[in-house]
């Protein structure tokens, strides 16, 4: 009886180690799979990648994506574009030095694949794709720019090309030579043990995003992502179905400001939003802050700040949230008598409220 029991403790534990690497395998990617799950509703809203601003895109660039990374851990990067003409990846690394990819081996050639997600090198799996593979050195923000098969000179503010009606949950169209538009993205993170992803490391200041559609509830944008805010909270975005061709996606801690930087709580009359927002391009300010989007809930362990390609060198991460203390609390009736209240009631009132841990 002893020998069985050992061997059934040994035949579980085998077990329960399959089932633990076969999770690992299955958590993966950030990017355009997670804008669009499978079996999503409405249209396919595609990377504009291009230099050249014009009134839908005014903070033009190559939708710059950011990824905290550890020593020993592999960066993974991938698009429906890479080969195609001049698409490519260009990655950043925490030195400022820059490394550029163009296969199309490392291409999302469908949608099915793109939910397959890329393969962990040395562990490949049926129907997912080869991502471009980098090997994390040293610990630090790295920054990706997805170009797009048009190339990196652009003097045009034509964003055209590459539109087509299409949704979300089915296979693009074959990307053209001039294309400015990517159908899919990702950017993943490897575990230093070669076995899984980690998911919430890559993040986005702003998204230049562009949708064709017909005005049609079935080409809406219905995309989500996760904000988190420089006083650590984190919350979900859906975009239930709104409309449009061309558009610009990021968060800050004001919306739309006046004149002298301060906020006016409410839409613009007009579309040229120039100096009635932050650019999210540039580095923070003490007053004026670019939140983060990160296509999963951003991971346990990102440190509070962090060095690396960003604007300014440096930024925050997952800072600490900033509980509320109440001292001092007293009762006042609604006659305005202190301590005490009559069946009519009455509030509390706080003479001091600091904004910090709470200990």
């Amino acid at each position: 009886m002893k020998s069985k029991r050992f061997t059934s403790q040994y035949y579980y534990s085998i077990l329960l180690l399959f089932f633990l690497l076969m999770s690992a395998q299955l958590s993966y990617a950030d990017g355009s799979k997670d804008l669009y799950p499978s079996g999503t509703t409405g249209g396919r809203a595609k990377l504009r990648s291009s230099p050249a601003s014009n009134v839908s895109t005014p903070f033009a660039n190559f939708n710059t994506h950011y990824v905290f990374a550890k020593a020993g851990e592999k960066i993974t990067m991938a698009s429906s574009v890479m080969g195609v003409n001049q698409g490519a990846i260009i990655l950043t690394k925490p030195d400022g030095s820059t490394n550029t990819y163009n296969s199309s081996a490392n291409r999302i050639n469908n949608r099915s694949a793109e939910l397959a997600g890329p393969n962990i090198p040395g562990l490949p799996l049926p129907g997912r794709y080869d991502a471009v593979v980098f090997n994390v050195t040293v610990d630090g923000i790295y920054s990706v720019d997805f170009v797009a098969p048009f190339g990196q000179i652009d003097n045009s503010p034509d964003n055209t090309l590459g539109r087509a009606l299409l949704d979300a949950d089915a296979n693009w169209n074959t990307q053209g030579n001039n294309d400015r538009l990517i159908s899919a993205w990702d950017v993943s993170v490897v575990n230093s043990t070669g076995t899984g992803f980690v998911a919430g490391r890559v993040y986005s200041k702003v998204l230049n995003l562009d949708i064709f559609n017909s005005w049609q509830a079935r080409y809406a944008f219905y995309g989500r992502m996760y904000v988190l805010t420089n006083d650590g909270y984190v919350y979900r975005v859906n975009n239930n179905g709104s409309n449009g061709f061309a558009f610009e996606f990021f968060v800050n801690n004001k919306g739309f400001v006046d004149a002298n930087g301060n906020p006016i709580y409410q839409s613009l009359d007009n579309t040229n939003i120039i100096g009635h927002t932050k650019d999210p391009r540039t580095a923070d300010t003490e007053t004026d802050i670019t939140q983060k989007m990160f296509y999963t809930l951003p991971a346990g362990d990102l440190p509070q700040s962090s060095t690396g390609a960003v604007p300014g060198g440096s930024t925050w991460l997952k800072t600490p949230r900033l509980k509320p203390k109440v001292v001092d609390l007293d009762i006042v009736g609604v006659e305005g008598t202190p301590g005490q209240v009559s069946n009519k009631g009455g509030q509390s009132v706080s003479k001091q409220i600091f904004l910090g841990p709470i200990q």
